[in-house]
């Protein structure tokens, strides 16, 4: 009989850990890269830099669509007037304005693309270090992106800390287009 009552005093006395030391402590981190990128202060701004430059170029295309179809019409007109040697002079310089057109365009998209791309880089680059500084103060072994996570313990996902980080650390980033 005293057997069993020690047993059960000993069992309550190793029951009474607190809730906070019987929690499962996560051994990976979750993090949701793309909200991340979507929310984060430079991430906006890059995007708006990017799309104000698009639409600098947007309407410097369509001036050049304007005087494009001007000179169409033009040369049209001038069909008639024009010795088939001076016409076919006159096809051709427009056809290699058309290609230079066509190519101002192309080149142009390629900068957007690229300073994107480059900035993009950077914040990607910042918050990767930020998730293992995070990740490493927290006792985490691994750091996994969200969309690769079917499920995760209340605690894992640092993503809001890390967002906040880097807010802090990078508000911004230059946007290089080289013109």
């Amino acid at each position: 009989m005293f057997r069993i009552v020690l047993f059960t005093l000993v069992l309550i006395i190793g029951l009474n850990v607190s809730a906070e030391e019987m929690a499962v402590k996560p051994l990976v981190a979750v993090v949701d890269i793309q909200k991340i990128v979507e929310e984060s202060k430079a991430a906006k701004k890059i995007s708006e830099k990017v799309k104000d430059k698009r639409e600098q170029y947007q309407k410097e295309v369509t001036d050049e669509e304007e005087s494009l179809r001007k000179q169409d019409k033009d040369l049209l007109k001038q069909k008639e007037v024009l010795s088939d040697k001076a016409f076919e002079q006159k096809a051709k310089d427009f056809r290699n304005r058309v290609v230079e057109a066509q190519k101002m365009v192309q080149a142009r998209r390629s900068l957007l693309e690229k300073a994107y791309a480059e900035s993009m880089e950077k914040i990607r680059d910042k918050t990767v270090a930020i998730i293992e500084s995070i990740a490493k103060k927290r006792g985490f072994v691994a750091a996994l992106p969200k969309s690769q996570v079917l499920f995760a313990v209340e605690g894992s996902d640092i993503s809001d800390e890390v967002l906040e980080k880097l807010n802090d650390e990078l508000p911004s980033v230059k946007v290089s287009i080289k013109d």
